[in-house]
């Protein structure tokens, strides 16, 4: 896709400063109780959810790629919603996430209802996406993606006090590998004991994100749920 047609999309205060933890090894309640005793006092601001993506890549998996190398632009694109996994789909949202050095930015629309079952194909998709209403020269640019993993997970919010800082915790994750013509569901791959911690703060907040970090007895290290499905399912 056009990196540079996405990113006119986004303003520059629609940035914000992601920072991961991948921390196999801790469970979810040890997590949970570091983030309850962090100094800047953390508290539960969402239910615990179930959080749903469909990933898309192109042929030649250029988003995948983008990542194991590093590269400082780059550009993801998920549908995501919230609650049951297959089935009825209700209130979808289509996602563009890019990446700028150490900032993220994300592009929302929302689509059409769908529905995820042995039927589910890349045809399906694309209905979806030319009934949407996104603008046009994304929408022939969203034709050209393919469909690549399915993965859900659950997910905790937590916000400072200061409601400069939120930490979300995802446990739980499970992945599907999927094809453009038919799906099953099979090809699947469940992480239940890991944890990924993310903490989100805004630009103006970044001269105060060590007093954040700084607190916490673990690096802040590279982590993505695409690239671990895909590394996990490739072999299937």
């Amino acid at each position: 896709m056009n990196l540079l047609s996405i990113t006119q999309l986004l303003k520059d205060n629609d940035y914000q400063y992601e920072r991961k933890f991948y921390l196999p090894g801790f469970s979810r309640e040890e997590i949970i109780a570091m983030v309850n005793s962090h100094p800047a006092i953390f508290t539960e601001i969402f239910y615990r959810r179930k959080v749903n993506n469909i990933y898309f890549d192109s042929f030649n998996m250029k988003s995948y790629f983008d990542n194991l190398d590093g590269v400082s632009n780059r550009l993801k694109v998920r549908i995501r919603w919230y609650g049951n996994n297959l089935g009825f789909i209700e209130k979808p949202i289509l996602e563009l996430k890019v990446k700028n050095n150490y900032l993220r930015g994300k592009i929302q629309f929302p689509l059409p209802s769908f529905s995820i079952n042995n039927n589910f194909s890349i045809v399906t998709i694309k209905k979806i996406f030319r009934e949407a209403k996104i603008p046009e020269f994304l929408k022939i640019e969203l034709q050209s993606l393919d469909l690549a993993i399915f993965n859900y997970y659950n997910r905790e919010y937590f916000l400072s006090e200061n409601k400069n800082f939120r930490f979300t915790i995802d446990d739980n994750m499970k992945f599907h590998r999927l094809n453009n013509l038919h799906n099953n569901f099979f090809d699947s791959f469940s992480n239940y004991k890991d944890v990924v911690l993310e903490l989100k703060y805004s630009q103006e907040n970044d001269d105060f994100a060590a007093s954040i970090t700084n607190n916490l007895p673990f690096r802040i290290t590279k982590s993505s749920k695409y690239v671990m499905g895909v590394e996990r399912l490739v072999n299937l």
